[in-house]
């Protein structure tokens, strides 16, 4: 009996190591959006004080335009849309709608570092979609500033890149009109091994071509491995039969 209580301990351990997410910390600023266009340079930052704790889940949402602007006053973007959540499940989601003003202009959503106790053996999902809107009557594009035109970068272990999303550019010669496109990592709906997980980010950034519209979502996923899903199961099981 002693053994076998030794062995479900062990195992219960091994479970919670392999599983643990529920403790975690994100770190101020939470967001930085940036902006800069042949007018100069600005940006706007989300403070953990700027959103709300519902549990283990921070969320923000900007409730009105917010206007980033040069040191000298000049306008460079408005950002029409802005929301975000922190889950230490753990689990990234960002959305956002941008209208670039009288110059193309790039952008810039660099997320916080979610710090989180190290999952084993994790696996990981990522995904995104970006919409580009024609508002000027001539032709809209978009183009990716991450490694290889990409728009998108989920990123773990303080630095480690998990994926680049939305290789671009994206134009429409469409007077007034909107293209969509989505991507997602790995495909159909799957996961990809990533070792043991301690941390994760996320960056967008592009270049929107002046008067023209862009909005995007974007989520990044840290779960345990099956393998340490079954422990779980396995440890619960020697519990049971330990109390038997």
């Amino acid at each position: 009996m002693q053994r076998t209580r030794e062995i479900a301990l062990t195992v219960g351990a091994i479970a919670l190591a392999g599983a643990s997410s529920a403790w975690g910390d994100i770190g101020d600023p939470v967001l930085v959006y940036e902006a800069s266009n042949a007018m100069g340079s600005g940006s706007f930052i989300v403070n953990q004080a700027d959103g709300a704790w519902d549990g283990d889940r921070w969320f923000w949402m900007a409730f009105e335009p917010i206007e980033i602007y040069t040191d000298s006053g000049d306008l460079i973007v408005t950002m029409t849309q802005g929301s975000a959540f922190f889950e230490m499940a753990p689990v990234i989601g960002l959305g956002f709608a941008v209208f670039a003003e009288d110059f193309d202009t790039t952008f810039t959503i660099t997320s916080t570092t979610l710090t989180f106790d190290t999952i084993f053996n994790a696996q990981g999902r990522t995904s995104g979609g970006m919409t580009l809107t024609e508002s000027n009557g001539d032709t809209a594009s978009i183009t990716g500033l991450q490694a290889g035109g990409t728009m998108f970068r989920a990123d773990f272990n303080s630095g480690s890149t998990f994926a680049n999303l939305l290789t671009g550019p994206f134009t429409t010669g469409d007077a007034f009109g909107t293209i969509s496109t989505t991507d997602e990592y790995p495909d159909g709906g799957a996961f990809a091994a990533m070792g043991d997980v301690s941390d994760m980010s996320v960056e967008w950034s592009f270049e929107l071509s002046a008067n023209d519209q862009a909005s995007g979502t974007s989520v990044f996923v840290v779960i345990p491995a099956p393998s340490s899903l079954a422990l779980i199961s396995l440890g619960g099981l020697l519990m049971v039969r330990r109390r038997r």
